[in-house]
């Protein structure tokens, strides 16, 4: 059984009670004045981890990124301009396109046999179809800019004399020329006297 008694400080009721196992509680009354505050304790040791949570929903889905650059071209698969005549003498590999008696074939597999057309190692890509009417003509297209000059050639040899041509007509007397200077004055002449017997 409990008992309490008074206060012997403040005189208040109850401040101490004794219970059945005269334990004594002391009520707040009476508490003394707040102590300084003690320094902080060492860090406990790391708690074990906890269980893995339950997965959250799913977010929103994020905005489109930008486009990547553009891949290098790949090589290039067979086509037409690699197509070639059947010659049963060659050696072909497997998707090689071959022309055979106007149809196009390719081969199934590497070192086919038989012929295009009776062999299950070729198989009929297309079938040549009936030649079609000519076109008609084009246009004449413009005349082409003029081409440089070309390198004088080499002197070609002299060639042979030509016959003589037949003789001209007379032609017809000239004016008759104006009349020359005067000519100087000749030497005098020396005449000798002989005797006369």
């Amino acid at each position: 059984m409990p008992f309490y008694q008074h206060c012997p400080v403040c005189g208040c009721w109850p401040c101490v009670c004794v219970n059945q196992t005269y334990k004594t509680i002391v009520y707040p009354c009476c508490s003394g004045t707040t102590g300084s505050t003690g320094s902080t304790g060492i860090i406990g040791p790391t708690g074990p981890t906890g269980p893995t949570g339950a997965t959250g929903a799913t977010g929103p889905t994020g905005v489109t990124g930008p486009t990547g650059p553009t891949g290098a071209t790949g090589a290039p698969g067979p086509g037409l301009s690699t197509a070639s005549e059947f010659n049963p003498a060659a050696l072909y590999s497997q998707g090689d396109l071959l022309f055979y008696n106007g149809s196009l074939y390719v081969a199934n597999r590497s070192a086919p046999a038989g012929t295009p057309g009776s062999s299950a190692d070729y198989s009929l890509v297309s079938v040549a179809g009936p030649t079609g009417a000519t076109g008609a003509a084009g246009a004449t297209g413009p005349t082409g800019p003029t081409g440089p000059t070309g390198a004088t050639g080499a002197t070609g040899a002299t060639g042979a004399t030509g016959p003589t041509g037949a003789a001209g007509a007379a032609g017809a007397t000239g004016a008759t020329g104006a009349t020359g200077p005067t000519g100087a004055a000749g030497a005098a002449a020396t005449v000798t006297v002989g005797t006369v017997t």
